[in-house]
């Protein structure tokens, strides 16, 4: 569902797109989501260009995200910042992504949470999906931006690795955390703080 919505764009498909847009959407749903504003600018000739993007929404607890791109043919940059669910978050340095015709290599990039806490996030995209990830006391509230009814607290610390060869295929899972002080609040109730040790594996095979 739409509630406004303002495009300004020029696309012009060579060997190379040609893409020169401005949009803007406001009051709209989209699944879960509820977008209260967003804007994507985009100007990208030749292979390079720049790109920005603003949306504030919230799906069940409120979200910001801020993005600016420098793109060029070998190598996209892109400086991320926002806050969802009360925790701030940001790039310590532009994310550095190589596109490539298979899809894209996103290179080690650091994402502070404040609080002495960050992830460090690796990954490549295409077809499937590849994520590595290495996790410093991070508040786990943050989940509840992507999944509100669960009501998660505590910080987790460790490894958590994905990856799915292609849509069709079962995905494989690594993850190693430690999360101290995790809760699930309710309506009803909040749970007793528990420490958790955790280590497990999800196989091709299912």
């Amino acid at each position: 569902a739409c509630g406004a919505a303002v495009v300004d764009a020029d696309v012009t498909l060579y060997d190379t797109p040609h893409i020169v847009a401005d949009i803007q959407v406001a009051d709209t749903q989209i699944r879960d989501y509820e977008i209260a504003v967003a804007r994507v600018k985009i100007d990208y000739r030749g292979g390079s260009g720049k790109a920005q993007a603003l949306v504030e929404g919230g799906s069940g607890v409120p979200f910001r995200i801020a993005a600016n791109a420098d793109l060029k043919p070998d190598l996209w940059r892109a400086s991320v910042q926002g806050r969802a669910t009360g925790i701030n978050f940001r790039t310590t340095s532009p994310a550095r992504i190589i596109p490539g015709p298979d899809g894209y290599e996103l290179l080690p990039t650091n994402i502070d949470l404040g609080r002495r806490s960050n992830v460090r996030v690796a990954g490549r995209f295409g077809e499937g999906i590849m994520i590595q990830s290495r996790l410093e006391r991070v508040n786990m509230t943050i989940l509840n931006a992507v999944y509100p009814d669960m009501g998660l607290g505590g910080r987790a610390s460790g490894s958590l690795d994905f990856e799915q060869v292609n849509p069709d295929a079962f995905p494989r899972a690594d993850a190693r955390l430690t999360i101290t002080d995790f809760t699930r609040t309710t309506a009803a109730s909040v749970s007793q703080p528990v420490d958790v040790n955790f280590a497990g594996k999800l196989l091709a095979d299912g």
